[in-house]
């Protein structure tokens, strides 16, 4: 099942707006998730955390990330899936198509098998 975290440099007002119009959707941010423990951290204590949890990972960052996946993945670790936001198809402050396309997202994938898996969320429909 498909639950989802956020990395630290996507509002927390996202998980709130997608909570309000699907509130059976899985979704934490690292601000505010487990009071924040995440806030500041390396992303492979990120990746390894929501390993340990069962979350996929959501992030802009499609630039250390991958490198980060190719060096963990020599060490046979398997994640719970991580869905990439390209800024150029979708701004961070593009609230409104985030939230939209988080909740299409779960809607099409929610009990897909998101070990190992990439995605590049696309805009909303």
């Amino acid at each position: 099942m498909l639950a989802l975290l956020l990395d630290e440099n996507i509002s927390d007002e996202i998980t709130r707006q997608v909570s309000a119009k699907r509130p059976g959707l899985p979704i934490f941010s690292v601000i505010d998730w487990q009071e924040g423990r995440l806030k500041g951290v390396s992303d492979e204590e990120v990746l390894r955390s929501t390993q340990e949890a069962g979350l996929t990972l959501v992030t802009y960052d499609v630039n250390t990330i991958p490198l980060l996946l190719v060096r963990l993945a020599n060490e046979a670790f398997i994640h719970c899936g991580i869905v990439f936001v390209n800024n150029a198809t979708m701004r961070s402050n593009d609230y409104g198509s985030l939230v939209r396309s988080l909740i299409q997202l779960y809607d099409a994938e929610k009990e897909a098998d998101w070990r190992d898996q990439l995605f590049f969320l696309p805009p909303p429909r």
